[in-house]
């Protein structure tokens, strides 16, 4: 029979680092003024950091001191002090409930030594990578996931372009790909799409699915190439000849990737025009030319248009881009829970694709039933979106199944909704999506009658026979 007595083993350990005793290494961590000294033990140091068994086996032993002394300029002294009491006691950094404070230590006093500011956490993480601690690395990335994937979406900024280049740190950078594979809009135009790493965001503008209008596209693929400069105008016409140069050398990565015929000639004379200097002289010639002349198409143009621009006068691609999550997750759940609840991150895993074809513009083809039901019927899925006359509010739902004429049979489904955006202009993330549509523990029937569209009792949109009235469209 064995019994497992690691605690004990833990605490003894734990009170050896504490007294000092017999100690023959000193580290000396930070610099200037946030300099701290800590002393350890060789042998412990060897055993459990492959960093410090090469530090220490790499000085000569003719060379040795009694005591051995090591210097880490880079790493701040409050994350080494919680990272040598892990290398002594493996006793990991957790989550206290009821602190508000994400990382911190279990001590006798319970007092948090580590706070969930970003920087904070990012660097006990990154400095427990270059100490080699792998088990406690792949650790902490598995609970940042499973325990504060809302905080990670919020923070993706600080944390995923400080990780972005470290190998080990896998399981993040999955999780970190996987929101913006699945969330690309809503991640191109966020604030933290000018920290993302060139690869990602080549992979952004590449894709042929983007719901961005393309000078959108081109707009913030240059703040991007600017923000790389921090120190640079954001002016171009002050940019000297060696500024133009740098900006010119991310641009490249991005030339080819551009739509340049789905930009239209007001926005390319907007918007491209005075960046004229950071493109190639025969590309800006071909378009100048273009826009004069657009029966004389040159091969630079070739790049076909994206297909999953959506032509909508009512939602934005932020608008179609929750949609399309709502249809694929289909629950109750926020973005960063869907995430939570992905045991496992698939790097391989492709991102369903949607594509969004205009079936019917009330204001253009009419209200009434007839019409709704000769540009709708069994088209397959649906959303129908409908803007309240004399506001911005915007309802809609999504129906999975075929309409069908009223005389026919309506199938039940659990996978229809409805949804509200407050304000078209308004940020998506914020919008409310309805529950699921339920009636006494049954799913509700989504069908057409004489009098609108029904989505169970929760919604209905009237029909009417005169134009420009408030209609599904």
């Amino acid at each position: 029979m064995r019994k497992n007595l690691l605690e004990g083993l833990s605490k003894d350990f734990g009170e050896y680092l504490k007294e000092g005793g017999g100690y023959d290494v000193k580290i000396h961590i930070g610099e200037h003024h946030d300099q701290k000294t800590f002393e350890a033990h060789s042998m412990v140091l060897a055993a459990r950091s492959p960093y410090f068994r090469r530090e220490i086996s790499d000085i000569p032993l003719n060379s040795r001191k009694s005591v051995i002394e090591l210097r880490e300029s880079e790493i701040p002294p409050n994350v080494f002090e919680l990272l040598l009491r892990y290398i002594y006691t493996g006793i990991v950094p957790l989550h206290n409930p009821e602190s508000e404070d994400f990382l911190d230590i279990l001590l006798a006093t319970n007092e948090p030594l580590l706070s969930n500011d970003p920087s904070s956490v990012v660097d006990f993480i990154l400095t427990a990578d270059k100490l080699e601690l792998s088990e406690l690395v792949n650790y902490l990335q598995n609970v940042l996931i499973e325990d504060r994937t809302e905080w990670l979406y919020k923070n993706i900024d600080k944390v995923y372009s400080r990780i972005s280049r470290h190998h080990s740190l896998k399981i993040l950078k999955d999780f970190y790909k996987d929101i913006i594979r699945t969330n690309v809009e809503l991640m191109f135009q966020s604030d933290n799409f000018f920290s993302m790493p060139l690869n990602d965001v080549i992979l952004m503008v590449s894709r042929d699915d983007l719901l961005v209008d393309e000078v959108e596209v081109w707009n913030q693929v240059v703040r991007w190439c600017v923000s790389q400069f921090p120190d640079l105008s954001r002016n171009p016409e002050h940019w000297t000849s060696k500024e133009c140069d740098d900006v010119r050398s991310k641009m490249e990565n991005f030339i080819d990737l551009i739509r340049w015929a789905s930009i239209s000639g007001d926005e390319f004379t907007v918007h491209v025009v005075p960046y004229a200097k950071i493109l190639p002289v025969r590309l800006y010639q071909d378009l100048v030319r273009y826009h004069v002349n657009q029966n004389e198409r040159p091969r630079s143009l070739d790049l076909p248009r994206r297909v999953g621009k959506i032509e909508s006068d009512l939602i934005s691609f932020k608008h179609a881009s929750l949609i399309s999550q709502w249809v694929k997750d289909q629950n109750e759940k926020s973005i960063w829970q869907w995430f939570a609840s992905k045991k496992e991150v698939n790097a391989e895993k492709k991102t369903v694709q949607y594509r969004y074809n205009l079936l019917i513009r009330g204001s253009q083809n009419g209200f009434s039933k007839s019409d709704f039901l000769e540009a709708c019927q069994y088209k397959g899925p649906t959303i129908t979106l409908v803007r309240l006359e004399g506001s911005d509010l915007i309802i809609g739902g999504y129906n999975p199944t075929p309409w069908a004429p009223s005389e026919k049979p309506n199938p039940r489904t659990r996978k229809s909704f409805i949804f509200a955006f407050d304000n078209v202009r308004g940020d998506p993330v914020e919008v409310g999506r309805a529950s699921k549509l339920e009636n006494s523990g049954t799913y509700p029937i989504v069908s057409i009658t004489d009098e609108g569209l029904k989505f169970g009792k929760d919604l209905s949109l009237t029909f009417t026979d005169i134009h420009n009235e408030i209609g599904p469209t």
